[in-house]
C-alpha cells in the first residue's frame, strides 16, 4: 500500500503537467493578417479580480507484481483560486497575485475514503499527503506576459519536499495556454513543446517531454463578447530514473510512460480573460527495476476529467 500511495503522488503530478496550458508558441514571420484573423491576448488592468472553480477527477489503476487484481484509486479535487493584478505590463510582464481560498483533496480505494484533506486528523498514518495540505491559502506570485508567457514564480518554497519530485514552478509557468504572438483565423493552429526536468536531489532524474497542438476552432459573438473557441492537445513523454524503490534502498528503476489530454477553452477576446476549459486526460506508466527493464514492478493507468470555471470577476 506505501508503494501504491507514493507512486501515486507521481501520478497526480503527472496529470498536473498535463493539465497545465500550453507552453509558449512558435510563430513564423509577420505577415498582414486576414479580414478574420483575431489576436488572442491576455488583459491585465491593476486592480482586476478573477474567481475560478477547478474541478477534476482521475481513476487510477496500480498494477502490482504479486496480486491478483489492479488496486483501484479514485481522486477528487476541489479547488477555488483568486488572481488579482497587481502591476501592468512593465517591459512585457504583468505582476499576477493568485491565492487558493478553497481546496479539498480526496482519495479513494475500493469505494471507501482513505485520505480526506477536509479531515486530516482522521487519517494520522498518511504523511505523504502533507505537501497537499500546505496549498489551503498559499498565495504565489508571477509574471506574466499578454500572451501567456509566465516567469519569475514565488510562493512554491512553502510546499517542501512532500509535494514530490516535480518542480511545481515549472508546472505552473504552462498553466495558462500561450497564444501566438499574430492575428490567427479560425482553423489555424500553433505548435509548441518544452520539458520539465526532475530533481536527482529529490530522487528521481530525468524529464517529462511535453508537446502541444493547439487550434482556434472558431470565434462567436455572445452578447456584447466575441469568444475564442480554442482546442488543445498535449502529448507528454516520461522518461525518468528513480534512484530507489519504495522497497529496496541503492537501487535505481526507471519509469516511462505517455499521456494525452484533449481540452476546450473558451477565451472572451475584448476582455482577454479564459471563461471555461474542460478537458480528458489519459495517462499510462510503466516501473521496471534497472536491473530487470523487461520486468515491470509497477504500471499506473490514469483517466480523468478537469474543469476550470470563471465564477466571479
Amino acid at each position: 500500500m506505501r508503494r501504491l500511495r507514493r507512486f501515486g503522488i507521481l501520478a497526480a503530478l503527472l496529470a498536473a503537467a498535463l493539465a497545465a496550458g500550453c507552453p509558449k508558441a512558435k510563430t513564423g514571420p509577420a505577415e498582414a493578417p486576414p479580414a478574420n484573423a483575431v489576436s488572442l491576448k491576455y488583459q491585465f488592468p491593476k486592480g482586476r479580480i478573477l474567481k475560478y472553480h477547478t474541478k477534476s477527477e482521475t481513476h487510477m489503476s496500480f498494477t502490482i507484481p504479486f496480486l491478483p487484481e489492479p488496486q483501484q484509486v479514485k481522486n477528487v479535487t476541489d479547488m477555488n483560486t483568486v488572481e488579482e493584478v497587481l502591476q501592468e505590463p512593465l517591459q512585457g510582464f504583468a505582476l499576477i497575485e493568485q491565492r487558493i481560498e478553497g481546496y479539498r483533496f480526496i482519495l479513494y480505494q475500493a469505494n471507501k475514503v482513505i485520505f480526506d484533506s477536509a479531515r486530516p486528523d482522521d487519517y494520522p498514518n498518511q504523511p505523504q499527503f502533507e505537501g497537499l495540505l500546505r496549498l489551503r491559502g498559499m498565495k504565489i506570485r508571477y509574471q506574466m506576459s499578454v500572451s501567456g508567457e509566465i516567469r519569475a514564480t514565488e510562493g512554491f518554497d512553502s510546499l517542501g519536499e512532500a509535494i514530490g519530485p516535480v518542480n511545481i514552478s515549472q508546472v505552473f509557468q504552462s498553466a495558462q495556454p500561450t497564444f501566438p504572438t499574430k492575428p490567427i483565423s479560425p482553423g489555424e493552429s500553433w505548435q509548441s513543446s518544452r520539458e520539465i526536468a526532475l530533481s536527482p536531489s529529490k530522487g528521481v532524474s530525468g524529464a517529462i517531454t511535453i508537446s502541444d497542438k493547439a487550434k482556434l476552432v472558431e470565434v462567436r459573438r455572445e452578447g456584447n463578447s466575441q469568444r475564442a473557441v480554442i482546442e488543445l492537445v498535449r502529448n507528454v513523454s516520461i522518461d525518468l530514473e528513480s534512484l530507489t524503490t519504495p522497497n529496496k534502498r541503492n537501487s535505481k528503476a526507471l519509469i516511462k510512460g505517455k499521456g494525452e489530454l484533449v481540452s476546450t477553452i473558451i477565451f472572451d477576446i475584448e476582455r482577454g480573460v479564459i471563461i471555461q476549459s474542460d478537458g480528458r486526460l489519459k495517462i499510462s506508466t510503466a516501473t521496471a527495476a534497472l536491473k530487470q527493464p523487461n520486468l515491470n514492478q509497477l504500471s499506473i493507468d490514469i483517466e480523468g476529467i478537469i474543469g476550470n470555471t470563471l465564477i466571479e470577476q
